[in-house]
């Protein structure tokens, strides 16, 4: 049956992202999962707010299978809010535009890491037409003449502004690109370097996770193109247009987290489980499986530690906690043989006949556990070599009980806010040892003087602020106030 048409006539939001905020694995619509991680529930809200549209790719087994001959279902099925509009991509657009492009050249060209760069030409072919297919679904949607805001997110997705702009000119068009954008030194060795650039130079607002990551992109627009750059007010102008560039660091539904301190069954279960680790201080590392999470160093600097420090032999605990990722790709199956060689390595040479210093879980950890080993662990070891933003060590500490101490990657894009942590150069295995031994040895006061800054930050400048100063700054593209998604 085909979806009821949108009856809005206000302002509303196009949502286009390579991750669909609703998966079907069966047949029946009744029945689907909903991703974890903050940006679907961040969005949903709003989306729903409006009746409007969420344009993503169909990855579940079942999802055409529920759709209208549009490709649409109405989210949720027994009570709409919004509409989901699947993107269907074959096995080959799949394999050249997400494994291949998105996952093994703009990933890790992002993320500095130009080893692992494979230049594929026909990745890009893939691309082109995946992104293609993504600005035609946006455009079968538009309404004429009326309030169609379109948000586009990431790196999958950097072709689709220009395509929608061809079509419609007066289109409004912004873009959230969650991962770093790289030096010049770094993107400008890409083949396809301008047509990239030239097309995000058709949306109205870009944003960035911090200051760094947005002096590159301006730095890459300014050596790339014609375009003048105004560094110090933030915006760029091409021969037909102005486009609005500014840092906008995504925070975390505070309060969800945070509320665990008030729910006497959860505190209950967590004491539980801290009963199970017999009086251990307990370092917590979560992550999902990638070269840029820096595990490998992580656990070497673990290593390091019990080399330098004996004393805690038999005092501590390592909780490795690695979400499955990408397991099709060989170069993270074989990422996943180091790291557990490098668990039992460890656990070989320091285990004792009543303690095993590492102990490693590969699955899959709801937000939900995740918070039980968030609030009872004495020290959160967050040290990716190179991340966007790292929303973990946020959540960590919105719910430690307030005895926890973060050691955090000064390449992480949080540690801009949390600069109380204490940072640490995840290659400098001395440095992070260190690290590890002061946050337990930490004093009672400075620690609680310094996690009450950093949850002050983090609670100012949460999911809600982010949503609020993102829309504020788009509206200011043209002239408005505000943008009212209801």
């Amino acid at each position: 049956m085909e979806s009821e048409p949108n009856t809005n006539t206000g302002d509303r939001l196009i949502i286009v992202s390579n991750r669909e905020p609703c998966i079907h694995e069966k047949k029946k619509k009744e029945v689907y999962s909903i991703p974890t991680g903050g940006l679907v529930s961040a969005l949903t809200p709003v989306v729903s707010s409006c009746h409007g549209i969420w344009v993503a790719w169909g990855s579940g087994r079942r999802d055409f299978d529920v759709v209208d001959e549009k490709n649409r279902i109405e989210i949720p099925p027994d009570n709409p809010r919004y509409t989901l509009k699947r993107v269907h991509l074959s096995k080959d657009e799949i394999e050249g535009f997400y494994q291949g492009f998105s996952n093994s050249i703009m990933w890790p060209i992002c993320h500095s890491f130009i080893g692992k760069v494979e230049f594929t030409p026909d990745y890009w072919n893939h691309y082109r037409k995946a992104n293609h297919k993504f600005s035609q679904a946006v455009l079968s949607e538009m309404r004429e003449d009326e309030g169609d805001y379109i948000w586009i997110h990431d790196y999958h997705l950097s072709l689709v502004a220009e395509d929608i702009r061809k079509e419609r000119s007066d289109a409004r068009i912004a873009l959230f690109w969650h991962v770093p954008w790289p030096p010049w030194e770094m993107f400008g060795r890409l083949p396809w370097r301008k047509p990239i650039i030239d097309s995000l130079l058709n949306c109205d607002l870009i944003g960035f996770q911090t200051e760094s990551h947005l002096r590159n992109f301006l730095d890459s627009v300014r050596r790339g193109t014609k375009a003048y750059v105004d560094e110090k007010n933030r915006f760029i102008r091409t021969e037909d247009r102005e486009i609005h560039v500014n840092e906008f660091p995504i925070g975390i539904d505070y309060e969800r987290f945070n509320s665990f301190h008030r729910n006497k069954d959860k505190i209950n279960a967590s004491d539980d489980l801290m009963d199970e680790f017999d009086g251990l201080k307990i370092i917590l590392g979560v992550d999902r499986l990638d070269y840029t999470k820096g595990i490998l160093h992580r656990l070497e600097a673990f290593q390091r530690f019990l080399e330098k420090y004996p004393q805690y032999h038999g005092r501590v605990v390592f909780l490795q906690i690695m979400n499955p990722s990408r397991w099709k790709v060989k170069e993270y199956r074989k990422m996943k043989r180091s790291v557990e060689e490098a668990v039992g390595r460890i656990n070989g040479k320091f285990s004792k006949v009543n303690w095993t210093p590492v102990k490693y879980f590969y699955r899959k950890f709801t937000q939900e556990q995740l918070m039980y080993y968030y609030h009872i662990s004495d020290v959160a070891l967050i040290t990716p070599l190179i991340d966007g933003m790292n929303l973990i060590a946020k959540e960590f500490l919105a719910t430690n009980r307030n005895r926890g101490m973060l050691v955090l990657s000064e390449f992480a894009g949080a540690a801009r806010q949390l600069n109380k942590a204490l940072l640490v150069n995840p290659y400098d295995r001395e440095d992070t040892a260190d690290a590890i031994k002061k946050a337990l040895q930490m004093p009672e006061e400075e620690r609680e003087n310094r996690c009450a800054q950093m949850r002050g930050i983090i609670e100012g400048e949460d999911i809600t602020w982010w949503l609020k100063s993102f829309f504020d700054s788009w509206a200011q593209a043209y002239g408005q106030d505000s943008l009212d998604f209801r």
